[in-house]
């Protein structure tokens, strides 16, 4: 599930600017599917770094939009193969740091945190009161 629209791009880049970067043929039209796409990768960054820490998929929020569109403004540039501004490069280094710091546990996200589990189910036993089923004197001949 994307975090951004299409939509959310044109309100922070103009139209014209995403044909710009999404028509590789010169025909002037916007390349809906490349939009797609970089939303799709944005998110699913999102979603990797989040994850240990949070449930994907995340609610919509202010602050997950802008760290999708930040990443996906650089990967739009960088599909596109051209020299990316300065500013955009800084704001996905900023994005990407922010989710570095979310994945370690120094910042968080305006969701609901998920308990954190330790990643396996481990079964306990007693040993004195459940003895083992297969034990060496039941397996010789085997």
């Amino acid at each position: 599930m994307a975090y951004a629209t299409q939509a959310d791009l044109e309100n922070r880049l103009t139209h014209k600017k995403l044909v710009e970067l999404t028509d590789f043929d010169g025909s002037g039209e916007l390349v809906a599917a490349r939009v797609t796409e970089a939303l799709d990768m944005a998110s699913a960054d999102i979603d990797a770094y989040a994850s240990g820490r949070y449930m994907p998929p995340l609610a919509q929020s202010k602050q997950v939009l802008d760290i999708c569109l930040r990443i996906a403004i650089y990967r739009l540039y960088a599909n596109r193969q051209r020299a990316i501004p300065e500013t955009v490069a800084k704001d996905r280094e900023d994005a990407m740091a922010m989710l570095k710091d979310v994945s370690t546990g120094k910042a968080s996200l305006d969701q609901a945190a998920t308990p954190q589990t330790t990643g396996m189910n481990v079964v306990k036993r007693d040993h004195d009161t459940d003895p083992e089923t297969f034990d060496n004197g039941k397996l010789t001949g085997f």
